[in-house]
């Protein structure tokens, strides 16, 4: 813009025009400081400062047998600074640091892997409640290219299959209801943190590699058990039908049914969660074990059989509030 008799003209870039340009103008992004000293000095100064928009994410790979698993973990930085590292030593700090400014993503190409062989791990320290991790050779990193680097492999993990279905409040069912059993896979807790990502897992089948489901962990202390959702099961299914209800103005009292009918041709050990009121006053009646989990889940573990169908009664009582 410019000033004319008082009056502000605007200019577009593109119609200003230079003669020269002057030697102290600086035409590209730059650092410029000035430093006072006494006398002259010839010294080497090492200069330390923040690049935004350089972000890293973890990604896993789980592949199952029987009763152990294989972890392969991934790390994916994605530079989109502006600017390009040549042969750089790289350390990452996984966490969930405070930063005050966030900006927009810019478009990104992805660049092949780097992968290390599993003699040459990621070393990492924990440190101040975060962790470090150092990558053992160096790393290019391009301008908007994501470049990945396998940082972990843990082979013979101890896993089992594990099966529940989080069931309705039995006071305020009407009517049968059908629910789906999730099926899901625990994991011994390992000797290394994980960084929070994606863990993908799959199994293999005749020979055909299949996936079987995706789950987000969060940070990931060592030692930690992972249990990691796999979907719903195909072949088992639970009934929660109410038999009888004998309800009064103050109290809610009723008989349930679950039903579990399991198609596979394997035994299964199924846990139910039903939640339920935990009044002082409360009664459950059954025939059936069972133990609270989680605060106030009524929760029934069963076993059965191939191709076979298991089924009990509860009686809930409880007062009904208000």
């Amino acid at each position: 813009m410019k000033t004319i008799d008082y009056k502000i003209i605007s200019v577009k870039n593109a119609d200003i025009m230079f003669s020269d340009i002057p030697k102290e103008l600086i035409t590209k992004p730059s650092l410029v400081w000035n430093v006072n000293v006494k006398e002259d000095v010839d010294d080497t100064m090492k200069l330390d400062y923040l690049i935004n928009n350089i972000t890293f994410k973890s990604d896993y790979i789980l592949n199952l047998d029987q009763n152990t698993s294989q972890l392969k973990g991934w790390i994916t930085i994605n530079n989109r600074s502006g600017k390009a590292f040549k042969e750089t030593k790289l350390s990452l700090l996984a966490g969930d640091i405070n930063r005050a400014n966030t900006n927009r993503p810019m478009p990104y190409r992805v660049k092949a892997m780097n992968v290390m062989n599993d003699n040459l791990q990621a070393s990492h320290q924990a440190y101040e409640g975060y962790h470090f991790y150092t990558i053992p050779f160096k790393v290019s990193l391009a301008n908007n290219e994501k470049t990945q680097l396998k940082f972990i492999t843990r082979n013979a993990i101890a896993s089992s299959r594990e099966y529940s279905a989080t069931l309705n409040n039995p006071l305020y069912i009407r009517s049968q209801i059908k629910s789906d059993i999730n099926q899901y896979i625990s994991l011994e807790g390992l000797d290394t943190p994980l960084p929070q990502g994606i863990v993908r897992t799959y199994s293999k089948l005749k020979g055909e590699i299949i996936l079987l489901g995706e789950n987000h962990i969060g940070h990931t202390p060592k030692n930690t058990p992972l249990k990691l959702k796999i979907g719903k099961n195909f072949d088992i299914k639970v009934t929660q039908t109410p038999t009888n209800r004998d309800d009064s103005k103050s109290r809610f009292d009723v008989t349930m049914e679950y039903k579990i009918v399991n198609n596979s041709d394997e035994e299964k050990r199924i846990e139910l969660l039903v939640p339920f009121n935990t009044n002082d006053d409360s009664k459950i009646r059954t025939e059936k074990t069972y133990t609270f989990t989680k605060g106030n889940f009524v929760t029934f573990s069963t076993t059965v059989g191939a191709n076979a169908t298991e089924s009990f009664k509860v009686n809930f009582k409880s007062r009904k509030n208000g």
